[in-house]
């Protein structure tokens, strides 16, 4: 059993929610970006997201970002960044703010970095959450994977990545189902370079 929240009710975050929610020992909190209102007042009225145009099992929490809190936040084991690019530093910013300290920070999110020092993530989320966490609480998740899909059920295969396999290993079983199929792999660098 994992207690997983994922930041971010967008498609993917949604997808990834309906999966793990799949497995009835996990605790799943969607909490939405302050752009997606709209999205969790729709699951709130009728479960169903507008956008993937599915429902949103009941055993799925879907918060607004207002409701969000220091119990809620600490008490993940795992937390998964599932907002777009632009929406990476509103993530960073409610864990650095609650004082997260999960067993994993997953990311779905995909892109690269642009710096003198530093251009893909483990280095960037480590230094932007400014605590003593190391590269090997992050997990990459690579496609591909089209969340409408994911949503619906519809088989589909992707890569933990984590430098820690154990931890890529445990993930995965948090997560994969009869349709969600998940390998590992240690090289989290190169899967975030090639998804993105």
């Amino acid at each position: 059993m994992a207690d997983i929240l994922i930041l971010g009710a967008g498609v993917m975050g949604s997808a990834l929610a309906i999966a793990a929610a799949s497995h009835e020992t996990n605790s799943v909190r969607l909490v939405g970006s302050p752009l997606d209102n709209e999205i969790v007042d729709s699951i709130h009225h009728n479960r169903h997201h507008p956008t993937l145009s599915v429902d949103v099992p009941e055993t799925v929490l879907a918060l607004h970002e207002a409701s969000l809190n220091e119990e809620i936040v600490r008490q993940a084991d795992i937390i998964v960044i599932g907002v777009s690019s632009p929406g990476v530093p509103w993530a960073v910013n409610t864990i650095k703010q609650y004082n997260a300290s999960p067993a994993c920070i997953a990311l779905v999110t995909k892109g690269l970095v642009a710096s003198d020092t530093q251009g893909l993530p483990p280095a960037t989320y480590a230094t932007a959450l400014q605590t003593e966490l190391n590269s090997d609480l992050l997990l990459g998740i690579g496609g591909p994977c089209i969340a409408r899909e994911l949503a619906l059920g519809i088989p589909t295969a992707v890569t933990f990545a984590a430098t820690e396999m154990a931890l890529a290993e445990q993930v995965k079983t948090d997560f994969q189902n009869s349709y969600y199929r998940i390998s590992t792999h240690p090289d989290f660098i190169g899967l975030e370079a090639c998804a993105a």
